[in-house]
């Protein structure tokens, strides 16, 4: 009964919000993009390699579900082709909302699918109520809802590596060759997901080690098995991802290589600036700082009782090396986020619900057992209003408020609103009666120093066009202020509205209570509007 609880409470975090944006498609790295290429092909050939394709062939597999129930409507990704269907009775927007509906929901399933085996794992080796803490922990870490809302490869990706991690600990116990099997199959199909879960090697190779001994593990057994684990992981792994070996010079050089070149921009990984701190606070807003503490107290633990405790020595020594390996590699690059760091969250839940127990038992008296009942009621009380805060930000974005001043500004097919960011972070345009126009100004890198600023600077002072931005989008730039000097330059003084009568007319935001601060990825920007403000209607002046 508490376990089927524990699945509810995941599902609500996961499907709430889960019309987030639509019709428009506010998270670019959803794989509906390639999937509609691909539908519209009659192809199972993405054309794309930036992640291995394990994901988008489950996205495929939802979507075409979709197609068949409207037999000629397709999705439609391009901003210019989806503001049409914000009129409710567009013949497409049918179809738009189903099929995104579906492959979020797979996402959720998905979700729900890791904590099933999260609580698997955790009642093989610790017992039923560790088990129960452990996946009551995952089912209310923001991170893991944020993610489940999204038809993107963390949810699958988190689901691989979980079964990958508890192989391992199959490994470690008994070595048999079907354990390795197992553990290649699903290296390899976790590998398919992502390419950075080769990190899996890691803890992999420590499970080989400390369930063989090192004599045993260089042994010709050894050796073998080594070699069967290896062997099983790349055929998974071309099994999901087949075209990386049959566009194999494509798969190199826009997956193996832009991937490394995306955590090493200068093509070296030395003198870079490196993201274990901001990957800290990344984890603290993930998971808010109760529950987070909760999951360090279980890698400690883990660290310190991995082999005193025989019935869960393995699973101690799998799920530390992960969370420090994997946390480890991943703050070596400047490049961070919060869906990179959520691979090391199940574990983190794991090892929480483990310490979690073992404070219990190990409680010296009936006053002390109810204080640390009482702390862990009290954690997943407030991870659970945490997470529900995240909902409803997903439910009231900063970019459909944006939208609505600009629906009741007066702004008819006089008015022209122009932007330089992505699209994903664009205001909800909702049946506009304005034009809207891409300025590549922003984007264009062939101008650069002050024959940009001068060009840019003296168009937006002459316009009397609405200029629609997000910190979401410039914020990039002052992360990287060494490199976009000038874009910094012009947004220092587009903000500081320091660009010739342009004025900031609106802002949109979230604004949370302090204790109660979630930020969910790719949710909620601040939504900046710039204009002339004697050119607006005069009941926005």
């Amino acid at each position: 009964m508490l376990l089927a609880v524990i699945v509810v409470v995941q599902l609500c975090t996961a499907i709430v919000g889960i019309d987030w944006g639509l019709p428009y498609l506010w998270n670019s790295d959803e794989k509906i993009d390639p999937v509609a290429q691909m539908l519209w092909q009659h192809t199972l050939d993405p054309h794309y390699f930036v992640n291995p394709t394990l994901a988008i062939y489950e996205v495929l597999a939802v979507a075409r579900i979709s197609y068949a129930l409207h037999p000629r409507k397709v999705v439609e990704i391009s901003l210019r082709h989806i503001v049409p269907l914000t009129w409710v009775n567009h013949p497409v927007r049918e179809a738009q909302f189903l099929t995104m509906r579906m492959i979020r929901a797979a996402s959720a399933l998905l979700a729900v699918a890791t904590l099933l085996v999260v609580y698997r794992i955790g009642r093989r080796h610790f017992g039923d109520a560790e088990a129960l803490f452990a996946a009551a922990y995952f089912s209310v870490s923001m991170g893991i809802a944020n993610m489940a809302h999204f038809a993107t490869v963390e949810p699958m990706l988190l689901l691989m590596i979980v079964c990958a991690l508890a192989s391992y600990s199959r490994i470690v116990e008994s070595g048999a060759a079907r354990d390795y099997v197992l553990a290649g199959s699903f290296t390899g199909l976790a590998c398919s997901t992502k390419y950075t879960a080769v990190m899996l090697a890691v803890p992999f190779v420590i499970s080989h080690v400390g369930g063989r001994g090192l004599a045993g593990s260089v042994s010709a057994r050894g050796w073998r098995l080594l070699a069967l684990a290896v062997l099983t992981a790349l055929a998974a792994f071309c099994a999901a991802s087949p075209y990386a070996i049959i566009r194999f010079s494509q798969f190199w050089n826009d997956g193996i290589k832009a991937t490394f070149f995306m955590g090493a921009p200068n093509g070296t990984m030395i003198g870079l600036r490196r993201s274990w701190i901001p990957y800290f606070w990344l984890l603290v807003d993930g998971l808010g700082v109760p529950l987070l503490i909760v999951g360090i107290g279980g890698v400690a633990a883990a660290v310190a009782r991995w082999r005193s405790d025989e019935r869960a020595r393995q699973v101690y020594l799998v799920h530390r090396v992960w969370v420090l390996a994997f946390y480890g590699f991943y703050g070596l690059s400047p490049h961070h986020a919060l869906r990179f760091i959520m691979p090391i969250v199940p574990s983190l839940a794991l090892l929480g619900g483990a310490v979690s127990m073992d404070l219990i038992r190990r409680a010296g008296t009936p006053a002390r057992r109810r204080a640390i009942v009482m702390a862990i009621v009290l954690v997943l009380a407030y991870s659970a209003l945490y997470c529900a805060r995240a909902d409803w930000m997903f439910l009231h974005d900063s970019r459909y408020a944006a939208g609505a001043w600009l629906r009741n500004a007066g702004l008819d097919e006089r008015n022209v609103v122009e932007y330089f960011a992505l699209e994903t972070y664009l205001p909800y345009f909702d049946r506009p009666r304005f034009h809207f126009r891409y300025n590549p100004a922003v984007e264009d890198m062939n101008v650069r120093g002050e024959r940009f600023l001068q060009s840019i600077e003296s168009y937006i002072a002459g316009s009397d066009h609405i200029f629609a931005d997000s910190d979401f989008y410039y914020l990039r730039y002052f992360d990287a202020a060494e490199r976009f000097p000038d874009r910094v330059t012009f947004y220092r003084a587009l903000l500081d509205e320091r660009v010739g009568p342009v004025r900031r007319v609106a802002v949109f935001t979230c604004t949370n209570p302090i204790w109660l601060n979630p930020r969910p990825e790719r949710v909620c920007p601040e939504i900046d509007l710039f204009a002339n403000p004697g050119s607006l209607p005069g009941g926005v002046r």
